[in-house]
């Protein structure tokens, strides 16, 4: 497995190679000159910078320690122009969905994926991949639906377990509460997204992830769901069960400023039992909850299964929040992350 350093110099060479195959350029990087980077961008990008077609660019290289969304590197990319003196970056990530890629493309922000696609268009440039197929790095199981609740329930314990380096199907069932048909599926899923390997042969056939745990969820990030299916406005009470979720579980692990109004989550199943009880109306993005209510959210998978609370898991909660365009809440989610021991 590479290392940070190689990784950044694989990409760095891809991006040189493609440039070369793609446009015919003989790319030279260098590092930039530019005042310190707010931390959280230092952390984010590698900065080169270089010449396309006699214009001076700025390459921010993804150093891969976080997924950004296209709205996360929309945002950076506003403060980076601030510190760049008004340059324009330029996105270079190994790998992207074709949705990411899209999204990209509707923001206008230009990117480079190695061998997939170049957009710069402050150049007049948006060209496909038409070259000869290389050996780079892969979006895992491209082409393929994302993860069932299960699957991703077996994931995300197997990231944040550390009791066993490796499970048995019987032990995962009877832990996340899944039939043990469940969690065969859910395991032949996670083998052809290679995050997960198993003997070939054997009774047990124990599953155990076939790369360190921030590798995997990297890998993992174009297969994985928001846990959320739907946000209800009720009355502030007592639910049995419920965990912290939303941003005053986000407040629980950073430092951003919990709202006065609750956010809980439960699964859909057991939401069903308390629904009848008090009048409920559904949460509409940016909808407005009273002060004497509070925000439940219906998930996918009982959110029990990974945390016993009093909060979700950091992990579901990451994923419950990635898309929030609030910069205060990336910077929260980032230093949420930061208290897991990869």
């Amino acid at each position: 497995m590479l290392d940070d350093h190689a990784r950044r110099n694989r990409l760095l060479s891809d991006l040189q190679a493609y440039l070369d195959e793609a446009l015919g350029i003989d790319l030279r990087p260098t590092p930039c000159q530019h005042r310190p980077l707010p931390t959280y961008l230092a952390h984010a990008f590698d900065l080169k910078c270089g010449t396309i077609l006699n214009r001076d660019c700025v390459f921010a290289l993804d150093r891969g320690h976080e997924k950004l969304t296209p709205s996360a590197i929309d945002k950076r990319f506003q403060r980076l122009r601030a510190a760049l003196a008004g340059q324009q970056p330029i996105f270079v990530a190994p790998a992207m969905t074709s949705r990411e890629r899209k999204r990209l493309v509707e923001r206008r922000i230009p990117f480079v994926a190695p061998f997939a696609q170049l957009y710069l268009p402050p150049l007049g440039i948006d060209f496909h991949d038409r070259l000869r197929p290389r050996e780079v790095w892969r979006e895992p199981r491209k082409g393929h639906e994302p993860f069932t609740p299960a699957t991703q329930v077996v994931l995300l314990w197997l990231l944040q377990e550390r009791r066993s380096a490796k499970m048995h199907i019987t032990q995962l069932a009877m832990t996340l509460r899944y039939s043990q048909m469940s969690i065969s599926r859910a395991l032949r899923d996670l083998e052809a997204a290679d995050l997960v390997e198993r003997p070939a042969k054997g009774q047990k056939r124990p599953a155990k992830l076939v790369h360190g745990r921030l590798e995997t969820w990297r890998q993992a990030q174009p297969l994985l769901q928001s846990p959320v299916r739907t946000r209800y406005a009720t009355s502030q009470r007592n639910l049995p069960g419920a965990l912290l979720a939303g941003i005053p579980a986000l407040a629980a692990m950073s430092n951003i400023a919990a709202p006065r109004q609750p956010t809980v989550a439960l699964s859909s199943k057991i939401w069903k039992k308390f629904k009848a009880d008090a009048p409920v109306e559904p949460l509409a993005p940016g909808g407005i909850v009273e002060p004497d209510q509070m925000i439940v959210e219906t998930w996918t998978y009982a959110p029990d299964k990974l945390s016993p609370g009093p909060t979700v898991d950091v992990l579901s909660l990451y994923l419950s929040l990635r898309d929030d365009q609030d910069e205060r809440v990336e910077v929260a989610l980032e230093e949420a992350m930061g208290t897991l021991k990869w």
